[in-house]
């Protein structure tokens, strides 16, 4: 467990908890990334979970708080201003949508979505062969519609 996940959880700071989740309601994106692998070229799923804004220090508290890393874009916006955004993936994920959970409002039904998807995930489901993971047609399937579900449902919020 890193050390910013063990601060929140010990503290159980329910205001710092309902302030996350309003960052991610407000300006954060939850979902599946799709990416190709550069080796195999094989598809993959990767959970992850952006909040993008201009003013850095909300985002540098989130990455005190709960880990994960703050990024500077390099194109400013055309206000002129900087963009920034925070982003977290996979197992740090999965602990932070546990305890933002309850305090989520338009993002729950996606959080609990890529959740699902990220356990799933963990557990490695398929088989090994020369240390990757060679996954079944049918959970090939099943991520291809879970990501499409996903996608979905951001596009309503």
């Amino acid at each position: 467990m890193s050390k910013a996940i063990y601060r929140i959880s010990i503290t159980k700071e329910r205001t710092q908890r309902a302030y996350c989740a309003g960052l991610i309601d407000g300006e954060g994106w939850i979902g599946l990334s799709r990416y190709y692998t550069q080796k195999n070229k094989k598809l993959s799923y990767v959970p992850q979970m952006t909040i993008a804004m201009t003013d850095r220090r909300p985002l540098e508290q989130l990455e005190r708080t709960l880990g994960g890393h703050v990024i500077e874009h390099r194109i400013k916006l055309k206000s002129g201003k900087t963009k920034y955004s925070w982003t977290m993936t996979r197992r740090q994920m999965i602990k932070v949508l546990k305890l933002v959970m309850p305090y989520l409002y338009s993002k729950k039904e996606v959080a609990k979505l890529t959740l699902e998807y990220a356990q799933k995930v963990q557990k490695r489901a398929g088989m090994w062969k020369n240390g990757n993971i060679i996954l079944t047609t049918k959970e090939i399937e099943k991520r291809t519609a879970l990501f499409e579900q996903i996608q979905k449902l951001n596009n309503l919020s």
